[in-house]
């Protein structure tokens, strides 16, 4: 019984080092963009419509850069029209 017990806790200890896969050690974007994937799925957490959107922007080989850029742009886009500016009109004329 002990020794199911002991190749037990080796297999957990194993999977629970290849749960997390390793960052891509390379300038491909399509290799970011499978990394992702993979992150989401070993998690069971899917891609939001704005990271899905970047992900498929690099499996198109697009510039890592750029489209952290334009992922930003639609961040700050989306922020200001959730939450406008309060008014700085204090009402006194």
């Amino acid at each position: 019984m002990e020794d199911t017990f002991d190749r037990a806790e080796e297999a957990w200890e194993d999977e629970d080092e290849s749960i997390v896969p390793d960052f891509p050690d390379t300038e491909d974007p399509r290799e970011l963009a499978r990394w992702m994937r993979e992150m989401s799925a070993q998690t069971g957490e899917p891609l939001d419509p704005s990271l899905e959107r970047v992900v498929q922007d690099l499996e198109r080989g697009e510039d890592p850069e750029r489209v952290l850029e334009r992922l930003e742009q639609e961040t700050l886009q989306t922020d200001s029209q959730e939450y406008p500016a309060e008014s700085t009109d204090s009402g006194q004329s």
